[in-house]
């Protein structure tokens, strides 16, 4: 009896590739991509490029492990796929040929590394999860400044005032930096990439912009008594 053959029964033809850093500047990206469900997709596709198919099923064994986001359909899948396509987070990579069955199949990736500018919409601020992550911040800053309590309302304008200033910071560097730059701030791991951007932003705010600790200090009152 003669062995069968070992031979491949699909090739993926990738014809995209990501730029390293993407600054985004349509809010309703920025508004996509805080979402938990499209977010955990972006997520997925650090990976590399994917099936719808493929998208599903590394969705729901996240979903089985994280109680934020639940289990979806492929359907349901294909319609954040496309959400995501439209505000140009995610885009077609290429396509998947199975020899066995004659068949194609679309492949999806991110349409960049890392996505820069992501500062949180202006929904985010009146949302459940906004009012969560405002008390734990709150909780979190009781006693770093010894005496004070923050000012609510004027710390939620600091935030998003901050946020925007790292963002601007980083963006004014990124145009000066050549392929083998980008190159080196993109080799790391997922975390590792986002982190420098961040410090990168935030340095460049606090060296160019050094009220900025002292607009902090106003959100703060001293605490009577």
């Amino acid at each position: 009896m003669s062995k069968k053959k070992d031979r491949k029964e699909y090739e993926d033809m990738i014809r995209y590739e990501p730029v390293p850093i993407l600054v985004l500047k349509k809010e309703e990206a920025n508004q996509v991509i805080w979402d938990l469900n499209h977010s955990a997709i972006l997520r997925i596709l650090r990976g590399g490029p994917m099936t719808i198919v493929e998208i599903a099923e590394e969705f729901n064994k996240s979903a089985k492990k994280d109680d934020a986001i639940k289990e979806k359909a492929a359907t349901t899948i294909y319609r954040y796929v496309k959400t995501l396509e439209d505000v140009g987070l995610i885009t077609q990579a290429g396509r998947r040929v199975h020899y066995d069955k004659n068949a194609t199949e679309i492949l999806y990736c991110r349409t960049a590394k890392v996505f820069q500018n992501m500062a949180l919409p202006t929904s985010y601020w009146t949302s459940e999860r906004g009012r969560v992550f405002y008390s734990r911040l709150y909780t979190a800053i009781k006693g770093v400044f010894e005496g004070y309590e923050a000012d609510e309302e004027m710390l939620s304008d600091f935030i998003v005032r901050f946020e925007r200033g790292k963002e601007k910071h980083f963006e004014r560097v990124l145009p000066r930096l050549d392929e083998n730059e980008l190159a080196h701030i993109t080799g790391g791991d997922w975390w590792e990439i986002e982190q420098t951007i961040q410090y990168s932003g935030l340095f460049g705010l606090l060296l160019n912009e050094p009220e900025i600790v002292e607009d902090l200090r106003k959100c703060f009152k001293k605490v009577k008594g």
